[in-house]
This record gives structure tokens, C-alpha cells and sequence, in this order.
């Protein structure tokens, strides 16, 4: 009985999340880009574009890709939680933690870098080794 309990209740556990990474699809635009508390000119910003296709994620400069993740929400968590595990570069294989929100049409996303502890608020101060970007759904 048990069995078939868990088993009914698993999809609606996925609900939430599935909800959130099916709203991440798309290509997303950048309007804001704070890293270590250094906010960068908006129009270094606007040359930023997130590209997510399931839950694989490109991060481009215009059109030449900067790097590309493999993405894990957990919508359950306050705030809400994204772990990004790096598929190339300097940092394949290594994980980062981060925290994520919809609002006002826009997702913003609060990641620390490889090895550092999950941000607990969408700030990024210096020497925080954390990234506050703002990435605006670019309408096609």
C-alpha cells in the first residue's frame, strides 16, 4: 500500500518543478549583472543572452557561447533553489549553488561560484563570490 502511495504522490511532488523549468525555456536576455558586488554597465549586460533548451543551459556573448550547464531546481526550497553543473571548461564537472525567483516577468538568479555555499538572498556584495543577474524572456 505504501508503495503505490509514494508512487501517486511523486508527480505532483514534480509539479512544481517541472512548472518552473518549463517557464525557464527560452532565450532570456540580460538586464542586470552584479558579480562580487561590481555591477556592470547595462550595455556590457545587454550583450549577455541564457539559451534553455530542457535542462541545458547556454550562457552566450552575443552569439559566442561562455559556458553551458546542466541545470537541478528544487522549487520546494525558500527561496528557491538552482544547482548548475558546468558541462566544459575550467570548471566541467563542478557544481554551483544558487537560488532563483520569478517576478515582474523576469527571472532572477543568485549563483555562487564552484565550491562556494549557496547564496541565502539575491544580493551580490564584494568578496561574496556570488553573481545577481536579471534576465528579461526575449519575446519571438
Amino acid at each position: 500500500m505504501w508503495c503505490l502511495l509514494i508512487g501517486l504522490l511523486m508527480p505532483v511532488a514534480d509539479e512544481p518543478k517541472q512548472a518552473d523549468l518549463t517557464a525557464m525555456q527560452g532565450e532570456w536576455g540580460c538586464t542586470l549583472n552584479i558579480r562580487n558586488g561590481q555591477r556592470q554597465p547595462d550595455d556590457v549586460a545587454e550583450t549577455l543572452f541564457r539559451d534553455v533548451k530542457d535542462d541545458v543551459v547556454i550562457v552566450s556573448l552575443f552569439d559566442k557561447a561562455l559556458q553551458k550547464s546542466k541545470i537541478k531546481l528544487n522549487p520546494q526550497a525558500s527561496p528557491k533553489e538552482i544547482d548548475s553543473t558546468m558541462l566544459d571548461g575550467p570548471a566541467k564537472d563542478k557544481v554551483s549553488l544558487g537560488i532563483y525567483e520569478f517576478k515582474d516577468g523576469q527571472l532572477y538568479l543568485c549563483v555562487a561560484q564552484p565550491g562556494q555555499p549557496r547564496p541565502t538572498s539575491f544580493e551580490s556584495k564584494p568578496g561574496s563570490n556570488t553573481s545577481l543577474t536579471v534576465w528579461k524572456l526575449n519575446k519571438k
